[in-house]
């Protein structure tokens, strides 16, 4: 079954005290590694504006304040209040005066004009109406700046017992078999000029990253 957002929103209220916790598998399989990639790809410099789409407990903040610096900005978005909570108590203990975060559906949510980036890790391949987003972000995207997105996919070599373990062990987090069929990467590719697409824990997960073009 595919959740509804008050049924997301209930899942990771639930989840959110344990959260980054229930993340150290993926930590110890690389994932970290994998966020690092993700932002590095994007190019972003010192003052730029960036949007972290489906932000959660803050995973990616500090390496994007990093990268933008002080005179940057970052604009964090989420659906869950207990996530954000969590993202705001790390945005206060490391004193971040550029971080900005949102509570609010990601295919409503205001969002910054003219962005210099954007990064959406495991979040996407949970939204249906993902492409609905990949469009609101382009939109605002300058000529140049990329787009950035890692999440999780259902692998196709994978024997049926191996995926349904895998979906069982994920199943805290909302994960079903009936998300097999949102591919957010076809979006942004569409929309968007690819730059590179790589499958990861042995095709578990992708990460791929678009540029906008200017008019023609």
């Amino acid at each position: 079954m595919v959740l509804e957002n008050d049924q997301v929103k209930k899942v990771y209220g639930r989840t959110a005290k344990f959260y980054d916790a229930a993340l150290v598998i993926y930590r110890l399989a690389g994932i970290g590694r994998q966020r690092a990639t993700s932002i590095d790809a994007l190019n972003l410099r010192p003052g730029a504006t960036v949007v972290d789409l489906g932000c959660g407990t803050g995973a990616n903040l500090a390496m994007l304040v990093r990268r933008v610096g002080p005179t940057g900005r970052v604009v964090g978005i989420d659906l869950s209040p207990e996530m954000l909570a969590k993202a705001r108590e790390r945005v206060a203990d490391n004193g971040w005066d550029n971080v900005e975060l949102r509570c609010g559906d990601l295919r409503t949510a205001d969002l910054p004009d003219a962005l210099d980036g954007a990064v959406a890790t495991f979040a996407l391949e949970m939204l249906p109406d993902h492409a609905e987003v990949v469009a609101r972000v382009a939109d605002r995207l300058q000529p140049g700046a990329r787009f950035a997105c890692l999440g999780l996919k259902e692998p196709e070599h994978w024997p049926k017992w191996l995926i349904d373990l895998a979906i069982f062990i994920n199943r805290p987090f909302g994960v079903s078999r009936d998300y097999a069929a949102i591919k957010p990467w076809h979006a942004i590719e569409e929309l968007l000029s690819p730059v590179s697409h790589k499958e990861f824990l042995a095709g578990a997960a992708y990460r791929c990253v678009a540029e906008a073009i200017g008019p023609i």
